[in-house]
């Protein structure tokens, strides 16, 4: 059966490009599902040149970034399908024991003084800014060790960027003279924030290696 050869490839790579398409992955899968739809077409018409059949197929591949948004969706809902997923196992044992008794801890350290409470609720914006510019590095690094562009990784940095919002938050009570009633929910808070940094290194990490495994020998 006749197929796409590496320059035609190379030709689909350089239509999806001029179409604004600027991720590596989103590229890969357009190309695949093309050169897929001409390859079909020349099952029952072999003697149709590459342009034309790409000619015929184009009005259904036109639409480029609708394709796009699409595959950004599917990205999100899988990622925070996955986060909610790891998220839900801190509340189950064993972790759930561990989550309980930071809690404690910091529901205990809180009611110490107001003091202690407003330095650590600052403690946790400072080192919030601080370990959210990890996964920028680790982002940053990949785009110029592969000199590519992923969708798969914006998405987990949109998803990274939650705990540094988490974070924020602080800042808008330190002025306050709060009542040790919000000591627990304080507490609550520092722990979800420390779980969620923890799930999105995780999930970060975990990427960035599919990314490495499925892409670099590619790009």
């Amino acid at each position: 059966m006749k197929q796409v050869t590496q320059e035609e490839t190379q030709e689909l790579f350089n239509l999806v490009e001029r179409h604004a398409i600027k991720y590596y992955d989103v590229q890969i899968e357009i190309v695949d599902h093309y050169a897929s739809a001409i390859e079909e077409i020349w099952e029952n018409e072999p003697d149709l040149s590459f342009l034309e059949a790409q000619k015929r197929i184009y009005r259904e591949f036109w639409d480029f970034k609708t394709l796009e948004e699409e595959k950004r969706k599917a990205l999100i809902k899988k990622i925070n399908k996955r986060i909610w997923k790891t998220f839900s196992s801190w509340m189950k044992l064993p972790r759930l024991v561990l989550t309980l008794i930071s809690i404690g801890c910091f529901f205990y350290l809180y009611q110490q003084s107001e003091i202690i409470q407003k330095y650590m609720m600052l403690g946790i914006f400072s080192i919030g800014m601080l370990l959210n510019f990890y996964p920028l590095w680790r982002y940053f690094q990949l785009k110029r060790h592969l000199k590519k562009e992923f969708l798969l990784m914006d998405c987990v940095m949109a998803s990274n960027s939650m705990a540094l919002v988490l974070a924020m938050l602080p800042v808008n009570w330190l002025h306050y003279d709060w009542s040790h009633f919000y000591d627990l929910p304080f507490a609550i808070f520092t722990v979800v924030w420390v779980i969620n940094i923890l799930i999105g290194y995780q999930i970060l990490e975990k990427n960035i290696q599919v990314i490495k495994s499925t892409y670099l020998k590619a790009a």
